[in-house]
């Protein structure tokens, strides 16, 4: 009998309605949005080369409706949200979350002003969203598997980053370094290095071989010159911009640094530090650009990017109870913070 409960309470922790969530996210989120100031601008960062954004934006603009494209663009991201946090509530509840938990959690999650902002104004910084949603479970897997396998999956994850725009490009090749490293053959015999290096690049390089089909090679040069050479190039950074990227990231982000920090010392047999520190080091990466090369950001996609990978950690991360109610009292705590009219402002734009 214990047998036959141990092997179904899985089924039963998993089964908890995720279209009632979706649904309820949904409103959440609509209701969020009546509360959000208009947006003021302030695109993502690469507006230009963010080849995901637009294929979205081109597909929304060829549905057979008469929505404008921005209404369009707002529809499928609000769909898009709600389809992840019901994603990440089930998640939640594999990794021994209690149902009561999960579910304050993801409306907390909903609830912060940042996520509202990017479904109103912000779809562009939903690709950068995306990628760090993507790359942090993969970096947690080369960590505790680093095997071919794993470092294939890993490299299917990487062309996220090139696709979500030039500011994430330059992170692959030290991710594929990372992939091939992690495996001990590869530490020790060179061959073996390149080949699990070739297995983690290789799907980046098919897709830029595929812009090479599709462009041209001059037309790809072009491309590369004019928009991810200058993205690179040192530009000092406004006093303002920096100020609000700043605010934002000390008032949201950086409370997060404590539940971090202490799972560093947490250590035990499902330990796996690397993954939690490109939480932060992900949005850190983001803010350092935006004062080194002057890369145009609204203050919002930092949090938006902390946030996907915070909340992709949760999701293969089996925490210790104590770490769950911190990680729970932190989002309570940033998104009551999103609100407040020191931050609100700064998330509708610079």
């Amino acid at each position: 009998m214990s047998v036959q409960i141990a092997a179904a309470s899985p089924v039963e922790k998993t089964s908890a309605r995720p279209f009632f969530v979706a649904g309820g996210v949904g409103a959440l989120l609509v209701a969020c949005l009546s509360f959000l100031p208009a947006a003021r601008g302030g695109a993502s960062v690469g507006q230009d080369g963010n080849w995901l954004a637009e294929l979205v934006a081109r597909l929304a603009g060829a549905l057979p409706v008469s929505w404008p494209p921005e209404t369009a663009l707002m529809v499928f991201a609000a769909i898009f949200m709600s389809l992840l946090i019901s994603w990440l509530y089930e998640r939640l509840l594999y990794n021994d979350w209690t149902t009561l938990g999960a579910l304050v959690f993801v409306a907390a999650f909903t609830a912060n002003a940042a996520i509202a902002g990017i479904v109103a104004s912000g779809q562009w910084a939903i690709a950068t969203m995306v990628a760090c949603i993507l790359v942090v479970p993969g970096i947690r897997r080369i960590e505790s598997v680093g095997d071919v396998q794993a470092n294939m999956s890993f490299g299917l994850v990487l062309p996220f980053l090139f696709l979500a725009g030039p500011a994430m490009a330059p992170l692959i090749p030290p991710l594929a370094l990372f992939g091939a490293l992690a495996d001990r053959d590869a530490r020790r015999d060179i061959r073996a290095f390149i080949a699990m290096y070739l297995v983690a690049i290789m799907p980046t390089l098919l897709v830029l071989a595929g812009m090479v089909g599709m462009f041209g090679l001059d037309e790809t040069i072009r491309i590369v010159t004019e928009i991810y050479v200058p993205a690179f190039t040192p530009v000092p950074a406004g006093e303002g911009a920096i100020h609000a990227l700043s605010t934002v990231a000390v008032y949201t982000i950086l409370p997060f640094a404590l539940l971090i920090g202490a799972y560093m010392f947490a250590v035990d047999r499902r330990w796996q530090p690397v993954s939690a520190v490109a939480v932060l080091a992900l949005p850190l990466y983001l803010i350092l650009g935006a004062r080194f090369f002057g890369w145009p950001m609204a203050p919002t996609l930092p949090l938006v990017a902390f946030l996907g990978g915070f909340a992709s950690w949760l999701s293969v991360a089996r925490l210790r109870p104590n770490f769950r109610r911190l990680a729970l009292a932190l989002m309570i705590l940033t998104a009551a913070l999103s609100w407040t009219p020191k931050i609100l402002p700064l998330l509708a734009g610079p």
